[in-house]
């Protein structure tokens, strides 16, 4: 079984995300219709007051605030709490005050499954602004933060099957530890970056052979050699049945190599 690239690195940050994260049953469209009639019921003219252009960025920070701590007061009731922090977003993020809140709220967004590389990239945006809004002497808590979200994204794409993507954000990664975090800890991460890369690109080659091996054996059943790469890779998974029966149709020379090849590399599991 694969064990994702982050699994160690991301525990703490995923301990975090998971704390801040917004609880329960994802509300239907004709709750979230209610919330929006009880939000308009209840906070309506300030709400209007406060959207004009002609607003101060502060007082739309400072109701957005509100309306993100009645959000979170509301979490037994998902459709509201949904829609409070809709609304307190993009107030929020008018005004560098309102960053850390705009911070909790994407974080409190994130969600398991498809949508979540786009979420994290989301909430990498807003700790990206609030790092440049700081003194270069206190971004370091903010750059790292956003490093590991970066690289969470990375890794998020890679279990999607979007390996593109994928090297993006750790393309990204890199370019905020070097702009954010001073050099000697850019340097650690950086090299742990550049591992993350050379594990990415090395499963993306190693899926292309597989895809080019299978697509031989299906227009070619007895293909020695196609048969002995798919027995090595099944080696290699400490799949024993499985790879003796490709390795059946090998010539006894190429298995003496598969033998040697083997003794170098030790299984990644016995399944």
């Amino acid at each position: 079984m694969r064990v994702p690239l982050q699994s160690i690195r991301f525990a703490a940050l995923g301990l975090l995300l998971v704390a801040c994260a917004a609880v329960a049953a994802e509300p239907t469209p004709e709750n979230l219709k209610e919330a929006e009639r009880v939000f308009r019921d209840v906070y309506g003219k300030d709400y209007d007051r406060v959207i004009k252009a002609t607003a101060a960025t502060s007082d739309k920070a400072a109701f957005g605030k509100k309306l993100w701590n009645a959000s979170r007061d509301s979490r037994d009731n998902p459709s509201i709490a949904r829609v409070l922090a809709d609304k307190a977003l993009p107030l929020v993020l008018a005004d560098p005050t309102g960053l850390s809140v705009a911070i909790e709220i994407r974080r409190s967004q994130l969600t398991d499954g498809k949508d979540r590389p786009e979420q994290l990239a989301a909430l990498a945006l807003v700790l990206d602004r609030a790092a440049r809004a700081e003194k270069a002497e206190k971004r370091t808590k903010l750059g790292v933060e956003l490093v590991e979200v970066y690289r969470e994204a990375a890794e998020s794409c890679h279990d999607l099957g979007r390996e593109p993507d994928a090297m993006a954000y750790l393309a990204k990664a890199k370019a905020v530890a070097t702009l954010h975090l001073p050099a000697a800890q850019a340097t650690i991460l950086l090299k742990d970056i550049a591992g993350d890369q050379a594990d990415h690109e090395a499963e993306r080659k190693h899926s292309a052979e597989l895809k080019r091996l299978n697509a031989i054996l299906k227009d070619k059943p007895e293909d020695p050699k196609a048969n002995l790469g798919m027995g090595l890779h099944y080696l290699r998974e400490g799949k024993v049945a499985l790879a003796s029966q490709h390795l059946r149709a090998c010539s006894l020379p190429d298995l003496r190599a598969a033998g040697e090849l083997l003794s170098n590399t030790p299984p990644r599991g016995i399944s």
